[in-house]
């Protein structure tokens, strides 16, 4: 009975404090409440960036839509038809078609023979061996595909020894674990904007050595795009001597606008103590100064 009642009690409390909440102006508690202020200053400035942002997007609704949004944008950088355009994962030549269609040359590579490891019951994709599997034998392609016969890990490197390709759009649909490979190493970065809160601590061009741990992806970003983050200073970082990823104009990360955001590949938090390096820490340390 005691505990019914004291249930009663709380939830009658409850209730009580829900109402003095809402009788309380609104503008008095803003007025008295920092964090309030800080998270409505806060949305306010996310809503007007997605906004400007927003008005630069496209709506894309379609499968093909957004295949022909993602050639034709590529295609703004070959002015002079000269870079190459690679498929990984053929099949039935669908969108190998598709993409052939708005280039010179299109290169697809695929075994035409499934799957070399059986994936059937495992948790990633339920499929068997024999999913995809052509017996070996080419789609129907367009005359202007060249098709790359064999598993990527044996074909890719020769034909980039042959070519020696510059690539500016691959379609990656490949769907095996054998020819994905894993990077872990130190690499040397080139410190590109010193004046902000994450890298007050470095000095303009300084070079310093954070881990990378790679095993897909890259920054990418069209020209356009591209001018306006140099115009406003936003690169933080760039991959100096060798750029691991393939990533646009060698560049590691990036600030926001108003440089309160950083977007990184590489792992400064890898690097914090004496032991193994400390040019990561300075990034974090910069941040309670």
């Amino acid at each position: 009975m005691l505990k019914v009642i004291r249930k009663i009690i709380q939830k009658i409390l409850f209730k009580i404090s829900r109402i003095i909440f809402w009788l309380t102006p609104h503008e008095y508690i803003k007025k008295n409440d920092l964090e309030t202020k800080l998270k409505d200053n806060l949305a306010d400035e996310t809503f007007q960036n997605f906004r400007e942002d927003f008005k630069k997007s496209s709506l894309i609704y379609s499968r093909d839509e957004i295949r022909e949004y993602a050639i034709k944008t590529s295609l703004l950088n070959d002015k002079n038809n000269d870079f190459y355009y690679l498929e990984f994962g053929v099949f039935k030549g669908e969108s190998a078609n598709f993409f052939s269609k708005y280039v010179k040359k299109y290169y697809a590579f695929d075994n035409f023979q499934g799957y070399r490891e059986d994936r059937a019951n495992t948790s990633a994709v339920l499929r068997s061996r024999d999913d995809f599997n052509l017996q070996g034998k080419l789609p129907k392609l367009n005359s202007n595909v060249e098709p790359v016969v064999g598993w990527v890990e044996d074909t890719l490197e020769e034909f980039l020894k042959t070519h020696n390709p510059k690539i500016n759009f691959v379609h990656l649909d490949i769907n095996l674990y054998k020819s994905t490979k894993f990077v872990c190493k130190n690499q040397i970065l080139k410190v590109c904007n010193s004046n902000t809160h994450f890298s007050k601590l470095y000095n303009e061009n300084e070079e310093v050595n954070f881990p990378i741990a790679h095993h897909d992806g890259n920054y990418f970003v069209n020209n356009e795009t591209k001018k306006m983050i140099y115009d406003n200073n936003q690169i933080a970082f760039k991959y100096h001597e060798n750029n691991p990823n393939g990533s646009v104009d060698n560049i590691a990360g990036i600030y926001s606008q108003n440089h309160r955001i950083l977007g990184l590949m590489p792992h400064p938090e890898r690097r914090v103590s004496s032991e193994i390096g400390l040019d990561g820490e300075r990034l974090f340390r910069s941040l309670n100064i």
